[in-house]
């Protein structure tokens, strides 16, 4: 298992936190997400595969995804690139 914690600027409540929730569940098989709109950071527990799997996601879906998610996703694998490192 993998925990990734990304900082995400932009969300002010609880529903930005459960629109960034669902981004990363769809985008990526994920143990668990957490996002917290005062803490600015969302938390990701993967399977060690999922890294790999979650990074190349994110090359081929950010075209068609809205902004904020674009930068969640930018960031989660900016995040697996240094925990892998």
């Amino acid at each position: 298992m993998v925990k990734i914690t990304v900082g995400i600027e932009g969300m002010a409540c609880g529903m930005c936190e459960a629109h960034i929730n669902e981004a990363v569940r769809n985008a990526f098989q994920v143990k668990k997400v957490t996002s917290s709109h005062t803490k600015k950071q969302t938390v990701i527990l993967i399977p060690f595969l999922g890294t790999t799997l979650g990074s190349a996601c994110v090359l081929f879906m950010k075209n068609r995804l809205n902004q904020m998610v674009q930068r969640a996703l930018t960031g989660f694998a900016a995040g697996v690139m240094v925990a892998a490192s």
